[in-house]
Parts: structure tokens; C-alpha cells; sequence
């Protein structure tokens, strides 16, 4: 794999219309991306990246200490079409796997991810995952990122002492199965809780900071790797931060990947 221009600032900022025009010869518009506390990143505008049952994480590249390829199960299928590139799970047997979520007191998941599934369990953690940790029942480890009805939503729990949803299914701001590409952020931390966002804005309330992301098991993308909840979905970019991001952070982000996607 070709070795990709770096180029940071003292705050550790990627500065990404370097990377960008390496990768695809586009002219891009001056911008930045966040990787302080980055750990994994997995981006199919890189074709070069996604090799059969293999997707290659490229955080390593950027400082990443934790760097850890993704394994593709029953043969997600790659679709190539310049930065808006994606993967496709078909929500009944296709997933990913091989991050280990080490235990963080604090992180967010960041995904752009485009679904038009209106699937729908009924029970909060046998929905459609996009993202997930499953322990079989073991207490204050299990946590999901999920689609339920086409709405957006988070979960935590398992446990003992309840379990903590935040599952809208009528907020049109958590709608995300139109066929366009959306922007879902989840983060977690013992000060601020575990919030999830759609496009930047917040949905619903913050569920309060009970647990760790703990993937005694692996973290699995596609499915809850505690069940077959399959998600059906085509995913462009999967990050995971070991912070909280900050208000700040989380708009630099957007304000660089949005035109990319549309937005």
C-alpha cells in the first residue's frame, strides 16, 4: 500500500487537502480533520484499502498507536465512486470485525453511512445495528448503535441496574434512511454522558456515563456481535476516537467531510 503524505499541526491536525489530493488528484478546498486521539479510521474513497475480506485501517498513518485492520464476513461488496466510495452490508449475514475497544471511559464513534432500511425488531438491542458490543449478559458492557424504522438511536446496558435507551422513532432529526448520506456521531464520556448526533445536531437527551465501551468480545460493524441484528446499509467512513469530542471537533469534521457527501 502507498505510503500517504502526513501533515500536522501542533494540536494534531490533519490537514487533509494534502491527503486528499494525493489520494484522488481532486482539487479540495483548504480544510481539516480532527485526529488527536484517533484509533482506528476506515475510508473506502481508498480503494486501494478495501482488498476482499480485508479493510485496512489507516490510522497509523496519522499517529494511531492502536491501528488494527477490519475483517469482512459473507463478502460485503464494494462499490467505487470517487470519495463517496462505500461498503455494503445487506442486513442478513454481512459484518466486519477485529477492533478491540480496550476498556475507553471515554470516546465517539464517527460514521457516514447512507440506509434506506425501515427494519425493525422491536426490542432496543435486537435492532439493526450499524455498530456494536455484545458480552452475552455479562453486567455494564454491552452497548449498540442502531437503526430502528429508519430512526437513528443508542443503547447501553444489560445489566443488573436497567438498561439506558435513547431510541426515537419521531424525531425527524434522527431520520436517516432517505437513501442520502448521513453524518452519526456517538460519544461518551463520565462528564458530558453518551450522546448521539445526526448531521450535528443532537438527538434527544444525553443517557448518563454507566460504562466503559469494553469489547471483552470484539467490536463488530454490521451487526451486534451479541445476536444476528444485522444492519442493512452502505458505509463510506468508520472512526473511532478514544475522546469525547468537543463541539469544536465535532464541526471541524463535519465542515470538511460534508461536501464530500452532499451536505
Amino acid at each position: 500500500m502507498p505510503q500517504f503524505p502526513s501533515s500536522t499541526d501542533a494540536s494534531g491536525i490533519w490537514k487533509m487537502n494534502e491527503i486528499l489530493n494525493f489520494r484522488k488528484g481532486f482539487n479540495w478546498p483548504l480544510n481539516e480533520l480532527y485526529i488527536t486521539n484517533l484509533r482506528h479510521l476506515y475510508d473506502a474513497a481508498l480503494s486501494e484499502t478495501v482488498n476482499g475480506s480485508t479493510w485496512t485501517d489507516i490510522a497509523n498513518s496519522y499517529g494511531s498507536t492502536g491501528a488494527v485492520n477490519l475483517t469482512n464476513f459473507n463478502s460485503p461488496v464494494y462499490t467505487s465512486n470517487s470519495l463517496q466510495s462505500f461498503l455494503s452490508y445487506n442486513g442478513s449475514n454481512q459484518y466486519s470485525t477485529g477492533i478491540n475497544t480496550l476498556n475507553l471511559s471515554a470516546f465517539t464513534i464517527y460514521v457516514w453511512l447512507k440506509t434506506t432500511t425501515t427494519a425493525t425488531s422491536g426490542t432496543f438491542y435486537t435492532e439493526p445495528t450499524i455498530c456494536g458490543v455484545g458480552t452475552g449478559g455479562a453486567p455494564s458492557r454491552d452497548f449498540g448503535l442502531t437503526i430502528k424504522s429508519g430512526y437513528a438511536g443508542v443503547w447501553q446496558g444489560i445489566n443488573s441496574t436497567g438498561d439506558l435507551v435513547n431510541q426515537p422513532t419521531n424525531n425527524n432529526n434522527a431520520k436517516v434512511n432517505t437513501g442520502e448520506w448521513f453524518e452519526i456521531i456517538c460519544s461518551s464520556s463520565t462528564v458530558n454522558g453518551t450522546r448521539l448526533f445526526v448531521n450535528q445536531t443532537q438527538i434527544g437527551t444525553a443517557l448518563s456515563h454507566t460504562q466503559n465501551l469494553d469489547a471483552v468480545n470484539n467490536f463488530y460493524i454490521g451487526v451486534s456481535n451479541g445476536g444476528s441484528f444485522y444492519c442493512n446499509m452502505d458505509l463510506a467512513l468508520f472512526a473511532l476516537y478514544t475522546e469525547d469530542l468537543s463541539t469544536e471537533n465535532r464541526a471541524l469534521n463535519w465542515n470538511f467531510l460534508r461536501s464530500r457527501f452532499g451536505r
